[in-house]
């Protein structure tokens, strides 16, 4: 079966899907250093470039399917790229010379062999090193020997496994049982730092396995999650098993990579001319949330690229469409799993001056939680473990929506206390003080894991949920130093250390949005 599963995912894996992930795991796996990854304009023909364990400078060139004369001639200017283009990085001395090789998930057919060959010929006259090619007969050996000792054999896992890789791959991806699959081939103890280090490697095969579906339907939002959960369970590994960086930090990378990866081709896909009209008749509720999470990944995608000073040429754009948005009333705010989308939104909207109308935003946020999430109330805001699509299908279920009967147990805000937080970093006193009164009648919800690393697991099996009302009356001088207290030691490591991986986290895990976590990203971002 794994080598069907192999051979079936080899003959679907697109270039820019999970494919350089695998690629890029195989040349760690043979003792590689990889410099760079990805596919970009700039890139000469080179989307990955790596060390060999003996030093030896190496480019590649990633390719899905068979390969023949017609399509060999249409990326041939890339192939000379490639050979002939020098390696430009920053840990690269000039004049170094480079290996070149083209990959490719199909076959090679004979007229390009031989092609390749007579050209060869030419590069080795000219001085240059020969083109090798690899084909996807040469990876699955390499794919099996990687992922053998961690492939699903219980029958759970196999069915987990199948139910997950056989997924149609267009908004069906499920992110418990996603994580369910990926914490399975994490025990909590009992392995040893090389076990755990070849877990990680793994891990990231399977990612790649289990999200093509999803990547070959363009459903980046989902990719984006997948890649996402799949680093914080990375990362959960080596903190809980102590591993030293050189074991696992450059699986994470590829992992984290291939998440951003997939924001950026959904951000480039919602600031397309047309890009956020619908194809059909829908349910207005479906477009707006649909609008708030496509607007949610273009604001994301450009803080990260803002924080490292650098504008990208879509910046206005961006900037253009969220405050549009914004203004005409095309968000949703369908629950608190919708939270962490509006404050991408709204540090976009800060970052780029338009702060008054990001606190708006936030204001009206608090505002209606303040109202429907009081204690015994029959309407509350669905809790951030409800998906969009959780709040679409009961909508679709009952129409009108059912209010829920008043019970005795109250209904909380995992999120508002977070906003208040917000808020009153931005000395809105007046604003909040308006609301207080009906603030004081909300139960503010947190949950801290028993171990701070737990934090990055969907489901934490241990540690304390508590509530609590806010003050009536409230020290304005209290409430302003804990909007400036971060106690980071709350978070995971990667948290603490990773302002762009958190911000990636807390929009995959919307119920991990609590206040530490988001003021540490309102520090960051804004």
């Amino acid at each position: 079966m794994k080598e069907r599963l192999i051979a079936d995912w080899l003959t679907k894996a697109g270039e820019r899907g999970g494919l350089d992930v695998v690629f890029c795991q195989i040349l760690l796996s043979d003792g590689c250093k990889i410099l760079r990854a990805g596919h970009s304009p700039t890139e000469a023909g080179k989307d990955i470039i790596a060390l060999s364990r003996k030093g030896e400078l190496q480019a590649y060139q990633v390719k899905s399917g068979n390969i023949d004369l017609k399509t060999f001639g249409q990326i041939q200017p890339q192939i000379t790229n490639l050979v002939e283009a020098a390696v430009s990085h920053p840990n690269v001395r000039d004049g170094l010379k480079h290996r070149p090789y083209l990959v490719t998930t199909g076959a090679f057919s004979e007229p390009v062999q031989r092609l390749v060959q007579d050209l060869n010929n030419s590069w080795r006259k000219r001085k240059f090193k020969p083109l090798t090619l690899i084909g996807g007969s040469d990876l699955q050996p390499d794919l099996m020997k990687l992922a053998a000792d961690f492939w699903p054999i219980e029958p759970p896992d196999i069915r987990s496994f199948l139910t997950l890789y056989l997924a149609e791959g267009i908004g069906d991806f499920d992110s418990v049982s996603f994580a369910e699959f990926l914490k399975r081939l994490f025990p909590e103890q009992g392995l040893s730092k090389t076990s755990v280090s070849r877990r990680i490697a793994a891990a990231g095969i399977f990612a790649s396995y289990l999200l093509e579906s999803f990547n070959l339907k363009t459903d980046h939002w989902s990719t984006f999650r997948g890649w996402t959960l799949t680093a914080a369970h990375q990362a959960w590994a080596a903190e809980t098993y102590d591993l030293p960086s050189a074991a696992w930090e450059s699986s994470f990378a590829l992992t984290k990579a291939a998440a951003a990866a997939s924001l950026k081709r959904l951000c480039e896909e919602t600031l397309a001319e047309r890009g956020l009209l619908p194809q059909g008749t829908e349910l207005d509720e479906y477009t707006r949330a649909r609008n708030t999470i496509a607007a949610s990944a273009v604001a994301a995608w450009h803080l990260i690229q803002l924080r490292h000073n650098f504008r990208p040429a879509t910046t206005d754009l961006a900037v253009s469409l969220v405050d549009r948005l914004v203004r005409k009333e095309r968000l949703w705010f369908w629950g608190e799993s919708a939270i962490p989308n509006i404050l991408a939104v709204a540090w976009l909207l800060d970052r780029s001056g338009q702060t008054l109308l990001g606190e708006r935003v936030l204001l009206e946020i608090i505002g209606g939680l303040a109202k429907r999430n009081q204690q015994l109330s029959a309407n509350a805001f669905p809790s951030p473990h409800e998906s969009p699509d959780d709040v679409l299908t009961g909508m679709f279920q009952q129409f009108p929506p059912k209010q829920r009967k008043p019970t005795q147990i109250a209904p909380a805000s995992w999120s508002i206390e977070p906003l208040i937080h917000l808020l009153a970093r931005r000395l809105r006193r007046q604003a909040l003080a308006s609301q207080w009164s009906e603030i004081t009648r909300v139960d503010m919800a947190t949950f801290s894991p028993a171990r701070s690393a737990d934090m990055l697991l969907w489901r934490c099996r241990t540690g304390e949920e508590a509530t609590r009302l806010a003050g009536k009356p409230q020290s304005w001088r209290d409430l302003l130093v804990a909007s400036r207290t971060n106690q980071l030691s709350e978070l995971p490591s990667i948290l603490r250390n990773d302002p762009d991986f958190s911000l990636m986290f807390m929009l995959s895990y919307p119920h991990r949005a609590n206040r530490t976590l988001v003021k540490a990203l309102d520090t960051w971002f804004c």
